[in-house]
């Protein structure tokens, strides 16, 4: 059985895929051969990293946007200060 990858508006994997893998998992494990399994494993891992990455290139996102706001201040405090007052 192949279950595609879903992305949830958030972004996030879906998890009921991670749900399904781990019912088929426990409930076959007698009758799957050793390579589906260690595919099946490999999965779960994968799919563990995707989200941390994830989360990672959020918290990324977010600092890049705050930093890039600080650039904007400053350089409105810099061109207040180097322009010379209008007479």
């Amino acid at each position: 059985m192949v279950f595609p990858l879903q992305r949830k508006e958030n972004g996030s994997l879906d998890r009921d895929l991670e749900k399904r893998l781990d019912l088929e998992g426990s409930s076959y494990d007698d009758e799957e051969p050793d390579d589906v399994r260690m595919a099946r494993d490999e999965l779960k891992v994968l799919m563990s990293e995707r989200r941390k990455t994830e989360k990672l290139k959020d918290n990324v996102s977010k600092e890049f946007e705050i930093a890039r706001q600080k650039a904007a201040m400053l350089e409105e405090v810099n061109m207040c200060a180097v322009t010379p007052p209008a007479n």
